[in-house]
């Protein structure tokens, strides 16, 4: 005579204790969970056995943690292309020299290197913990540009201030 058919998958209501075992969190028990559902308590041992309930919930737990890194890689993206979006505008703004709608005007040169570097960091360039080294010749062209622009559009100079 063959072996009877073994049930593999889960009816309803096997799949509602699980999810009422596994949803009450770091608190859960099958003893807990036998009188929410009023249920024999061999009853749900059985069924976390057959089915698997403990691997079922590390399953859910790495689907849940996925979505959520996934969820939060999207945000930090967007995040940092709106504020790629910023210092690109005032960076766009300090080398036409239209200063006046800036609400943080730069005081030195010093001041638009760090726009940049932080742009490059932004970017994935470089990070917080490299040292983005700027030499003077980088410093000076960047005076020069202002200093050139400043002169075409007649306002304010900001070459004339001191790099540090």
């Amino acid at each position: 005579m063959p072996a009877p058919h073994k049930q593999t998958v889960e009816n309803q209501e096997q799949f509602d204790a699980f999810m009422q075992y596994y949803n009450d969190g770091e608190a859960r028990s099958l003893e807990k969970t036998s009188i929410v559902i009023n249920r024999p308590l061999k009853t749900l041992q059985s069924w976390s056995s057959k089915f698997q309930w403990q691997k079922k919930m590390a399953q859910l737990d790495l689907e849940i943690i996925k979505k959520s890194q996934a969820k939060m890689i999207k945000e930090a993206v967007k995040q940092k292309d709106d504020y790629r979006k910023i210092v690109r505008a005032c960076l766009s703004k300090i080398m036409k020299a239209d200063t006046k709608e800036l609400l943080v005007k730069p005081k030195n040169v010093n001041d638009i290197v760090n726009l940049i570097k932080m742009d490059l960091v932004l970017m994935g360039e470089a990070s917080d913990k490299q040292d983005i080294n700027t030499p003077a010749s980088f410093a000076d062209m960047v005076k020069r540009i202002q200093a050139k622009r400043t002169a075409e559009s007649g306002q304010e100079d900001l070459s004339q201030y001191e790099q540090g």
